[in-house]
């Protein structure tokens, strides 16, 4: 089967005060689109975290401080960074961002967490 994603009909799932992402599932694989804005993130601290799955991230506009393990840098439009599955890591715009995030072999706890009313074709696809 082959499915486009019309990104513009799927709905957005308000993550916290600043960052929010729309995704689709499919077996083995959670993207999601994701965008964020300094001027509200600035007023909070990066909160680190980490997952057993791996998670790359493509930054299509802006940029933003990301910390992975003890590595600390900015990423910029165009860049593209891995994580490691177990790694420590945070991220914080420094300006307004959007970008395209690749969870692989998420789980279900983690897909769970983040279901909305998107899924591979539900609300924003079409054959």
């Amino acid at each position: 089967m082959h499915v486009l994603v019309d990104w513009d009909r799927l709905e957005y799932i308000e993550l916290n005060g600043w960052f929010r992402q729309k995704q689709i599932e499919l077996e083995g694989v959670f993207v999601a689109m994701q965008e964020g804005d300094r001027a509200v993130a600035s007023n909070a601290p990066m909160k680190t975290h980490s997952h057993p799955h791996w998670q790359l991230g493509h930054i299509l506009e802006g940029e933003a401080a990301l910390t992975i393990g003890d590595s600390h840098q900015v990423v910029r439009a165009g860049e593209t960074y891995v994580i490691p599955g177990g790694e420590t890591h945070g991220f914080q715009p420094k300006s307004r961002i959007r970008l395209l995030s690749i969870y692989v072999h998420p789980g279900p706890d983690h897909a769970e967490a983040y279901r909305a009313k998107n899924s591979p074709l539900k609300g924003g696809t079409r054959s």
